[in-house]
């Protein structure tokens, strides 16, 4: 059984009901609605400030440290401002560029996917002479298009000038396009309804991580496992030749590499990058007679893991106990809307390859509501007007379905 609404703005009445709204009063009410569940936007403005201070108060968090002390790296989709800006602020921190958005803005004049092949060629060479040969490969292609990529610092895009401060090969913004692609959702709310639907779904997945790693039974994380176990096929390809105490020389019929467990590196930087063996590494690991696990950094192990997640976020108390700063209020900003829904997607790319898990609806045969025929929708549909087949309006009736614009009716009993 529905159990009965019990609040004093319930309407009951108890005989049909039919009301004409225009379609100004049905976005009127839609707006109060709106208003009544998620807050006025203008009211939130004027607490924000209470709310900056509540969340400093029961969240203390705890000091990092100086920039310049801690090996960070930055990746930006090479915004105008934000080059300066990390420039003044944080000039010893590595700043990387997005070559998803480097590759945006190279297609709109050099098109082809045999360009588009050698310049993620050119971004995923892990040494210098690799990124050199692709770069000539380009420019043999194209000199146009190689003049452009080489007026961007290869320290910014490519693999092989990346430093190992970080211990990451990451050369895309996904991290922050995931983030922004999970907010959808609260992004046109009022900005402390936002904010807190935000905090809300963070603390959950933090809580989510620090409780699934602690059923995890290896040292070492799950997908660095996963990783590690399919390096240990692709190592079964090439020979391992020792040349010194720790030193091995691995090659197979493609190529030749050096690698030294006493420095845990390899000459193709791979391991350099990611702190986890190469399948060169783990070849000579096997040849030394010891295990890939035992030569993994430590950023990839579980006690890192878990000292990452083991900071949590402070729920937050009701809005009546908010501490009152009694400072000035912020005035909410005034935001011109096109007319229409605003889009809640972004636009996809030409060229962007479609969700393989979602089915398209592209190739389907538009079919109508009312006659139920194929070929048009019910907004087209002339069966009123030419005297077609009206089966499918006549089981229609009855169902508070309607075609008018600017007004309808509502019943209800």
């Amino acid at each position: 059984m529905v159990p009965t609404c019990t609040c004093g703005r319930t309407f009951k009445h108890s005989q049909d009901v039919s009301v004409d709204l225009s379609i100004n009063q049905v976005y009127k009410a839609k707006r109060k609605a709106r208003e009544f569940i998620l807050g006025d936007a203008r009211l939130q403005y004027r607490k924000l400030r209470d709310y900056a201070k509540m969340i400093k108060v029961t969240d203390v968090g705890n000091d990092i440290g100086m920039p310049d002390e801690l090996n960070l790296v930055f990746i930006s989709n090479r915004q105008k401002g934000l080059i300066p800006a990390m420039e003044l602020l944080f000039p010893t921190v590595e700043h990387r560029f997005c070559v998803e958005h480097i590759y945006n803005n190279f297609k709109l004049n050099f098109k082809g996917l045999e360009l588009k092949v050698a310049l993620w060629r050119c971004a995923v060479a892990t040494t210098v002479k690799e990124f050199e040969k692709r770069m000539k490969d380009l420019k043999d292609l194209d000199k146009e298009a190689w003049e452009y990529l080489a007026n961007i610092q290869p320290t910014q895009w490519t693999k092989s000038h990346f430093t190992p401060r970080a211990i990451s090969e990451c050369y895309v913004n996904n991290f922050s396009e995931s983030f922004n692609s999970m907010i959808l959702e609260p992004k046109d709310r009022p900005i402390i309804a936002m904010l807190e639907w935000i905090r809300v779904r963070l603390m959950t997945r933090m809580y989510s991580k620090r409780i699934g790693i602690e059923n995890f039974t290896s040292d070492i994380c799950p997908n660095i496992m996963q990783k590690l176990e399919q390096l240990k096929l692709d190592c079964k390809s090439f020979s391992v030749v020792p040349s010194g105490c720790f030193i091995y020389e691995v090659d197979n019929e493609y190529e030749r590499h050096v690698v030294n467990l006493t420095r845990k590196c390899c000459s193709c930087r791979v391991w350099d990058l990611t702190g986890i063996p190469c399948k060169h590494g783990v070849a000579a690991i096997y040849k030394n007679l010891e295990t890939p696990e035992d030569y993994v950094h430590s950023c990839n192990r579980k006690d890192v893991y878990v000292a990452v997640y083991k900071e949590m976020i402070t729920p937050l108390p009701s809005q009546n106990e908010w501490i009152e700063t009694n400072q000035p209020a912020h005035v909410a900003l005034i935001v011109y809307k096109p007319l229409g829904r605003s889009p809640m997607k972004r636009k996809k790319d030409v060229d962007e390859p479609n969700n393989p898990y979602k089915v398209s609806r592209s190739n389907r045969p538009i079919k109508c509501g009312f006659c139920h025929k194929e070929g048009h929708n019910s907004r087209g549909c002339k069966a009123g007007i030419t005297g077609d087949n009206m089966q499918g309006k006549d089981k229609d009736k009855g169902k508070g379905k309607g075609r008018g614009k600017g007004k309808g009716k509502v019943f209800g009993k």
